[in-house]
């Protein structure tokens, strides 16, 4: 498959191609784990959509933008406060916010629930382990069938880059009832 890139060296656009045949071979032995046991509780979740893809895209660039405005010497300490303040509550809800949106159901032992509104709650007032112990499973889930980096290098100024590849896997994995 051909993408197009930009340099970031001197913005000329790029063609490179894309060995969909080593993504295939990576999603023919991956399973999808959807249960999440935490005593008593199960969580269940669902791959990313791609709105979900968009919000952790928004999470990446909130996070550049805490390093920029710690790294800017140029802007007063009262401002690089207020703005690392506002950054970092908008870098935790969105994170709140994608979590919540993968998962689909929760079991207790005194039953379920697919409610939204319940299931944000829930992981608003979740304890901090096991709101780690879903991120890091659907991060984990992800990173197993990414197509990751590639290295290329520019035909217009000869630099070298990795060029990232990200495809939309929402499609290929349903929630089973």
């Amino acid at each position: 498959m051909e993408v197009g890139v930009n340099c970031p060296n001197c913005g000329e656009e790029n063609h490179y191609d894309v060995d969909l045949l080593a993504w295939l071979e990576k999603m023919k032995n991956f399973r999808y784990v959807q249960e999440i046991p935490s005593d008593p509780l199960v969580i269940y979740i669902r791959p990313y959509t791609y709105k979900e893809i968009t919000k952790t895209s928004l999470k990446t660039f909130e996070q550049q933008r805490l390093i920029n405005i710690v790294n800017d010497q140029t802007i007063p300490d009262e401002e690089k406060i207020k703005q690392f303040g506002e950054s970092f509550v908008k870098l935790t809800a969105l994170t709140v916010d994608v979590i919540a949106e993968c998962i689909w159901k929760i079991a207790s032992p005194d039953g379920e629930t697919t409610d939204r509104a319940h299931i944000v709650e829930f992981i608003n007032n979740v304890p901090k382990a096991i709101f780690d112990k879903i991120s890091d499973h659907i991060t984990d889930m992800k990173k197993q069938i990414e197509l990751g980096n590639q290295n290329v290098k520019c035909a217009h100024c000869s630099t070298d880059f990795e060029m990232p590849v990200e495809m939309d896997q929402s499609n290929f994995f349903a929630p089973r009832s």
